[in-house]
C-alpha cells in the first residue's frame, strides 16, 4: 500500500523526467536538493519507479518484539500477572521469565490488547482546600 508522500514523490519524479518540471523545481516540490532528484531520476530509470521508494518498506523491524513473545506476554498479564502494575510486571517478566522488555514496549503492547494498569490507591491531600476570599 502507497502513501501519500511516495505517491507525490512518484509522480513528480514521473513529471520531472517527462520533461514538465525542472531538477530544481522537484527538488523545491519535494523539499529535497537537486542533486537528491538527480539521484532519484537516475534511479528510476535504472530500475522504475518502484525503486525510489524507502527499502525498508513493508519489513518489520529487527528490534521488534515477535509474536510468540508478544503471545506470551500477554497469556501472563492476563492470568498470573494480572493484578500486577506495567512497571513491577516489567520487572518480574525479566527476573522470574526471562523476558527482557522496555517498560514503553510492555505498555503500548498492553494497551493494544486493551489491558489496563490496575489503579493506584488515592491519596489524602495534606490540605484542605478553603473557598476564595470575596
Amino acid at each position: 500500500m502507497m502513501i501519500k508522500d511516495e505517491a507525490r514523490r512518484i509522480t513528480v519524479i514521473e513529471q520531472s523526467l517527462d520533461g514538465k518540471f525542472t531538477n530544481q523545481q522537484a527538488a523545491d516540490l519535494l523539499q529535497l536538493s537537486v542533486r537528491q532528484v538527480k539521484r532519484l531520476k537516475a534511479k528510476a530509470r535504472k530500475a522504475g519507479m518502484n525503486a525510489i521508494l524507502h527499502g525498508n518498506r513493508n519489513r518489520k523491524p529487527h528490534n521488534a518484539v515477535s509474536e510468540q513473545i508478544e503471545k506470551r506476554i500477554i497469556d501472563l498479564a492476563e492470568g498470573e500477572l494480572k493484578d500486577y502494575n506495567f512497571l513491577h510486571m516489567q520487572e518480574v517478566l525479566a527476573e522470574e521469565h526471562a523476558l527482557d522488555i522496555s517498560y514503553s514496549s510492555l505498555s503500548r503492547l498492553l494497551k493494544k490488547h486493551e489491558i489496563k494498569s490496575p489503579k493506584g490507591k488515592g491519596r489524602i491531600k495534606k490540605h484542605r482546600s478553603r473557598e476564595a476570599k470575596t
